[in-house]
């Protein structure tokens, strides 16, 4: 139950900050956000797995997430730009 709460909550933080916020903030405020989500849902996706889960699929898993979420917004939306206004 954890993980699902986890992963919708991040989810909705992440949709925010990549539509609201990052036009808004300085772009290393919202790269690293965007970084601390994709750990949330990473963290969130190893929460709901039926096998256990060891301390490398946590390291791996935790950190991939980090760095692929702000490069994934930063391609399908392109580069921040700070104190854009939409």
């Amino acid at each position: 139950m954890a993980g699902i709460v986890l992963l919708l909550a991040a989810g909705a933080v992440g949709v925010l900050t990549a539509t609201v916020l990052r036009p808004r903030v300085p772009p290393p405020v919202a790269m690293a956000l965007l970084a601390v989500v994709g750990a949330c849902l990473g963290a969130g996706a190893l929460l709901v797995q039926d096998e256990p889960v060891n301390t490398l699929n946590w390291a791996a898993t935790l950190l991939l997430c980090a760095l692929f979420l702000p490069v994934h917004v930063w391609v399908a939306l392109g580069p921040p730009r700070a104190g854009a206004r939409s």
